[in-house]
C-alpha cells in the first residue's frame, strides 16, 4: 500500500483508461489508495467513480493543493514525474 499519497484534486493518467482523472479521495481502504473521477464531466453518480492505486499511475498531470503538511518530498518527487 501508498505510504505517501498524491493530495486531492491532482489529476492523473491511469492504464486502460484515456481520461484525465481527478482524484477525489485518497487513503480510501486497503484495496484501494485513490478514488478518482473523470475531471472533464465531474462527480456524475457513484458509478462512476474510480478506484486505482499508484501503480496504476502513468502520467500526473496537476498536483492538487499542498501546504506545509503536506510532504514536501513526496511533491518534489511528484513534480519530477510531471517532466517526464
Amino acid at each position: 500500500m501508498v505510504k505517501e499519497l498524491l493530495p486531492i484534486g491532482s489529476i492523473v493518467r491511469i492504464n486502460n483508461n484515456d481520461k484525465y482523472i481527478m482524484i477525489i479521495n485518497s487513503g480510501f481502504s486497503k484495496e484501494f489508495a485513490y478514488l478518482g473521477i473523470d475531471a472533464t464531466i465531474g462527480f456524475e453518480n457513484d458509478n462512476k467513480i474510480i478506484k486505482f492505486n499508484e501503480n496504476d499511475i502513468v502520467g500526473i498531470c496537476f498536483i492538487g493543493y499542498a501546504d506545509k503538511n503536506i510532504n514536501k518530498d513526496l511533491f518534489i518527487k511528484s513534480v519530477e514525474r510531471l517532466k517526464g
